[in-house]
C-alpha cells in the first residue's frame, strides 16, 4: 500500500493565467542568466524574429509544442508532502514551451546603422542624428556585446565624441591614394615609413586628431613612442586595388595588376586573392576580365543572395563563390549546406564543379 506522504495535493485555480511562457536553455545560458541577468535580454523590433542574446552569442527564438501538459505552480507550500500541507496550486497550463538556437548574429544592422552617417570632415551638422553610442548599438543591433564589439572591430569604427563613426569606403580609399607617395618618399632603408608629413597632411585636410591616430592605426603598425611605422602592405594594396578596380566598369586581369602593382611600394606583394568578395571575374578566351562587385552591396538573406549572384554570372566555381558566402555562414551553417541548398551542381569540361540556379 502506497504511504500516503508520498501523495501531493493538486489544485487548479481559476481562472488560469495566460500570461507565462516556458522557456528552456542550456546550462551555458542558465548559468549566465544566475551570474548577470542584465547581460542577457531579448531583441528584435515588430518587423523583425526576436532573438535572445548572451554576454557572447546570439540565439533564435522558437516555439516548440509538446504532446504533454507543462503545469506551473505559483509557489511551493509550507510543509511540502505533510499531513498539514496546503495544496499545490496551479495557477498556468502550457502545451508549448520556447527552445534556442544558436544563430549568426545580425552584424548586417551595425553596418547599416553606422552607414547613415559616415564620417567627414565636411560634415558641419551638430546634432547626434543618425548617430549611435555603445547603449543604442546594444539596444538595435541583435547581436551580444561580445559580437558586437567584433563587428566595429570590422568595420574599422572609431569612436568619436561619445559615438561610434565609420569612414566611407570612398574616404578610404581617398586617403590611400593620397597618403601613397608619402610611403614611397618617407620610406627608410629598413622598409619603415617616417609618419610625420602624413599626419601633418591629414590635419591639413581637417581631419582631428582621434581620426587621425585611427586612419594610420588602419594602414600602419605605429610605435606610440616615436614617429615610425610599418606599413600594413596587404591592407593598404586592398584598398588601393578596390580604388584602381573602381575607377573602370571592367579590367583585363593582366592590365589590372600591373596598374596595381605601379601604385604600391616596391616589393609589395599583389593577388586577386586579396580583393575576394569585391571582384566579378568572367572568362573571354584566353584572358580573364574582373569587375567591381563587393559582397557588402548583396543581400544577407541566402536566398536572395543566391539570385543576386546567379544574375551576375550564370556558372560559378566553387573558388569564385566562396568569398560571396563567407558573411552568411555561422553556427550550423556552412557553406555546403547553402551550395545544396540554392544551387545546382554541374561538372564542367574539365572536371570541375560548376553551381548554378536550380
Amino acid at each position: 500500500m502506497t504511504d500516503p506522504q508520498n501523495f501531493v495535493q493538486l489544485r487548479f485555480s481559476a481562472p488560469m493565467s495566460q500570461n507565462k511562457l516556458l522557456l528552456e536553455v542550456s546550462d551555458e545560458v542558465l548559468n549566465e542568466i544566475l551570474q548577470n541577468e542584465m547581460r542577457v535580454c531579448f531583441k528584435g523590433k515588430k518587423d523583425q524574429e526576436v532573438v535572445l542574446c548572451t554576454s557572447s552569442k546570439t540565439f533564435s527564438v522558437k516555439h516548440a509544442d509538446s504532446s504533454n501538459s507543462i503545469f506551473l505552480i505559483d509557489s511551493v507550500p509550507a510543509l511540502p508532502g505533510s499531513p498539514e500541507s496546503e495544496p499545490y496550486e496551479i495557477d498556468t497550463l502550457l502545451h508549448h514551451h520556447l527552445e534556442l538556437k544558436q544563430i549568426a548574429p545580425q552584424l548586417n544592422q551595425l553596418r547599416t546603422l553606422l552607414s547613415k552617417r559616415p564620417f567627414s570632415v565636411h560634415d558641419r551638422d551638430p546634432s547626434r542624428r543618425d548617430l549611435y553610442s555603445d547603449d543604442q548599438l546594444e539596444s538595435l543591433v541583435q547581436a551580444s556585446s561580445k559580437e558586437i564589439a567584433s563587428g566595429l572591430s570590422n568595420l574599422r569604427a572609431f569612436l568619436y565624441e561619445g559615438c561610434w563613426r565609420i569612414l566611407s569606403d570612398d574616404s578610404l580609399e581617398e586617403i590611400a591614394e593620397a597618403i601613397q607617395p608619402y610611403t614611397i618618399t618617407d620610406s627608410t632603408s629598413s622598409g619603415q615609413v617616417e609618419l610625420t608629413r602624413i599626419r601633418q597632411y591629414l590635419h591639413s585636410e581637417g581631419f582631428p586628431s582621434v581620426v587621425v591616430e585611427h586612419i594610420l592605426a588602419i594602414y600602419f603598425e605605429v610605435d606610440p613612442k616615436s614617429s615610425i611605422g610599418n606599413l600594413k602592405l596587404s591592407d593598404f594594396a586592398r584598398t588601393v586595388g578596390t580604388s584602381l578596380l573602381r575607377s573602370k566598369p571592367s579590367w583585363e586581369s593582366a592590365d589590372f595588376l600591373s596598374s596595381w602593382e605601379a601604385k604600391l611600394p616596391s616589393g609589395a606583394f599583389i593577388s586577386l586573392d586579396l580583393l575576394a568578395g569585391l571582384f566579378l571575374s568572367q572568362e573571354a578566351g584566353s584572358k580573364l576580365n574582373i569587375s567591381y562587385f563587393p559582397d557588402s552591396k548583396l543581400s544577407l538573406l541566402p536566398q536572395t543572395r543566391f539570385k543576386e549572384l546567379f544574375a551576375a554570372k550564370p556558372k560559378w566555381r566553387l573558388n569564385e563563390i566562396k568569398p560571396f558566402l563567407k558573411d552568411l555562414l555561422g553556427p550550423g551553417v556552412t557553406e555546403e549546406q547553402l551550395l545544396l541548398a540554392h544551387s545546382r551542381i554541374s561538372t564542367g569540361v574539365d572536371g570541375a564543379k560548376l553551381y548554378s540556379a536550380r
